[in-house]
C-alpha cells in the first residue's frame, strides 16, 4: 500500500472508533490512528542512500515491523490499561488508536502481493491475499470501504 492509503485508512479507522468514544477521548485516539497508521513502515528507520540511489533499513522492510503478534499485544496491553483506568488513561487510549492502525497497516499490506509475516517467524514466510498491488486504483477502493466503516461507525452512535 501507499503512504497515502495507510495515512487515510488510519484516520478513517481513528473518526470511525472516535463515535462510541467520550469527547474527550475521541480526538486523543484520532491521533493514535493518524501516528500510527504508518508506524510500520517508519519503525524500519529507513533511509534513502544516494549513492545506491535506494531505501535501507535497519530493519528488513515487511518484517519484524509488519508482523501481527506485536501489534495485537500492545492493542490488548492498551485495552487493559483502559479498563483499569487511572491516571493514564489518555495515554492509554492514544496507544490503543496507533496500535489499532498499526493493525489495519498489517492488514492492508497483507492484501498486496508482497505480504506480510503472520505466522510465529517475524522473519520467516509472508502471507498474501494478493488481492491488490501496491499503487493500483484499487487502493481507492480499500480507501473509500475505510470511510464507509467510519461512517457506519457515526451512524450507530
Amino acid at each position: 500500500m501507499t503512504p497515502l492509503t495507510h495515512n487515510l485508512t488510519g484516520f478513517a479507522l481513528g473518526l470511525g472508533v472516535a463515535a462510541a468514544l467520550p469527547h474527550t477521548m475521541a480526538g486523543i485516539f484520532v491521533v493514535g490512528c493518524v501516528l500510527g497508521a504508518r508506524a510500520p513502515d517508519w519503525l524500519e528507520i529507513a533511509r534513502f542512500n544516494k549513492w545506491s540511489r535506494q531505501r535501507e533499513s535497519l530493519i528488513p522492510h515487511r518484517t519484524l515491523t509488519h508482523w501481527l503478534w506485536p501489534w495485537l499485544a500492545l492493542l490488548i496491553l492498551s485495552v487493559i490499561s483502559i479498563r483499569q483506568g487511572g491516571q493514564n488513561l489518555s495515554t492509554s487510549i492514544g496507544m490503543a488508536g496507533f496500535a489499532s492502525s498499526g493493525l489495519l497497516h498489517v492488514a492492508t499490506d497483507s492484501m498486496t502481493s508482497m505480504g506480510c509475516p503472520l505466522g510465529v517467524n517475524p522473519f520467516g514466510k509472508r502471507t498474501s491475499l494478493r488481492w491488490l498491488r501496491t499503487g493500483s486504483s484499487r487502493e481507492i477502493l480499500v480507501i473509500l470501504a475505510a470511510f464507509v466503516l467510519a461512517g457506519a461507525g457515526w451512524s450507530f452512535r
